[in-house]
């Protein structure tokens, strides 16, 4: 964003910044739907309801972006590794089931 827009230039691009995050969200979202919906069908995870399913599309894609703000945002590298692997550990243990 540049320093030197108005109000109006300000506000038009919050609006196309939030209209491609929501675009982008929802392309993360059928993928994710698509990997755990493969991941039940090869039978590598349990069968999950589909309210089940929902919740966990939305907690992998926070935790991501959660860590993807750590990280760029904040410019914070030090606990990426082990946060991964402990949302990996967790999220895989408890849908081996």
């Amino acid at each position: 964003m540049d320093a030197g827009m108005d109000a109006d230039e300000m506000s038009n691009y919050a609006k196309v910044e939030h209209a491609f995050h929501q675009r982008m969200r929802n392309k993360e979202t059928v993928l994710v739907r698509e990997i755990i919906a493969y991941g039940m069908a090869q039978k590598e995870i349990r069968p999950l309801k589909v309210k089940e399913q929902e919740l966990l599309t939305f907690l992998l894609l926070t935790s991501l972006h959660g860590l993807k703000t750590e990280m760029v945002i904040n410019n914070s590298f030090s606990q990426t590794e082990a946060a991964v692997k402990a949302l990996a550990g967790l999220t895989i243990h408890g849908l081996k089931g």
